[in-house]
C-alpha cells in the first residue's frame, strides 16, 4: 500500500522562501539614512564647485586690476549662472554615481519615466493655479511679486547663459536630487511618501537662502506640489517640466519688472 501522502509536496520542492542573493540585497535604493547622509555629500560637493567659480571670477578680476565687490557678485547674473552650471554637473555626477554604486539602474532609482499627456495637462493646470495664487498672496501682501534677486540677476546676466542655468541646469540637477534620489530613499523609511515627499521639500527650500523667509516658504509650497506629482505619477521627467515651467514664468515675470 502507498502509505505517501498526495497533498505533500515532493522532496525536492523548497517549502521556505528563497534567500535573496547579496547581489539582490545590494540592488535596492539606499536606504532612509544612506540617503540623508549622501545628500550632504552631494550638497557639499555642489557648494565646492560653485566656490570653485566665485574663486575663479575673484582671481581673474584681481589680475584685471579690479577690486571684487562682494555685494556685487552676490547678484552678479553671469556669476550666479555659471554657479548653477558647475554646482549641476558635481550634483547629477554624483547621484548618477552612487545609482551606479547601489546597482540600482538610473531610470528606475530616479524614475525616469515619461508621463501621459493627460498627466502632464492635469499637473501643468496646477502648477498654474498655484502661480496665480503665489502671486495674488504675494501682491495682497504688498510684497513684490519679482524678489529683488531676481530682478538683479536679469539685469546683469547674458540672457542666453541666465537662460540655460534656469530652464535647464536649475530644474535638472535639483530634481535629479531632491525629487528623484531623496524621494526614492526616503519613502523607504516608515513615516513613507507623505515624510519624504515634505522633507525633502525643506531641503530643497533651504537651498535657496538668496531669498527671504517668505519666498523660502513659497518654495517650499511647491517643492511639495512638485514632490506629490513625482510621487503620484512616478515620473521625475514630469516634475522637472514643471520646475522649468516655474523657472519660465519666474523669468518673464522678472523680464517685466525691469522693463
Amino acid at each position: 500500500m502507498n502509505t505517501t501522502n498526495p497533498y505533500s509536496p515532493p522532496e525536492n520542492f523548497a517549502t521556505e522562501a528563497p534567500v535573496a542573493t547579496e547581489a539582490e540585497v545590494t540592488a535596492r535604493p539606499w536606504g532612509p539614512w544612506a540617503t540623508l547622509g549622501w545628500t550632504l555629500v552631494v550638497i557639499f560637493a555642489m557648494a565646492l564647485a560653485q566656490a570653485a567659480v566665485v574663486v575663479a571670477t575673484v582671481v581673474g578680476l584681481m589680475l584685471m586690476g579690479q577690486l571684487p565687490d562682494a555685494v556685487g557678485l552676490s547678484t552678479n547674473g553671469n556669476l550666479v549662472a555659471g554657479m548653477s552650471l558647475s554646482g549641476a554637473v558635481a550634483m547629477v555626477g554624483l547621484v548618477v554615481a552612487l545609482c551606479y554604486l547601489r546597482g540600482v539602474p538610473i531610470a528606475d532609482y530616479l524614475a525616469l519615466r515619461f508621463p501621459t499627456l493627460q498627466q502632464s495637462a492635469v499637473w501643468l493646470l496646477g502648477l498654474a493655479a498655484y502661480i496665480l495664487a503665489a502671486d495674488l498672496t504675494t501682491y495682497a501682501l504688498g510684497r513684490p511679486v519679482v524678489p529683488p534677486f531676481m530682478t538683479d540677476l536679469y539685469a546683469t546676466a547674458w540672457l542666453p547663459l541666465l537662460l540655460v542655468a534656469l530652464l535647464l541646469a536649475a530644474p535638472l540637477s535639483e530634481e535629479t536630487l531632491v525629487r528623484g534620489f531623496m524621494i526614492t530613499g526616503l519613502s523607504r523609511s516608515r513615516c513613507g511618501a507623505p515624510w519624504a515627499v515634505c522633507f525633502s521639500s525643506a531641503v530643497w527650500a533651504a537651498m535657496h537662502l538668496q531669498y527671504g523667509l517668505y519666498e523660502i516658504g513659497l518654495i517650499f509650497i511647491l517643492g511639495v506640489f512638485l514632490g506629490a506629482a513625482r510621487h503620484i505619477t512616478g515620473s521625475l521627467l514630469l516634475a522637472m517640466l514643471l520646475h522649468c515651467v516655474a523657472n519660465a514664468v519666474a523669468t518673464v515675470e522678472a523680464m517685466i519688472a525691469a522693463a
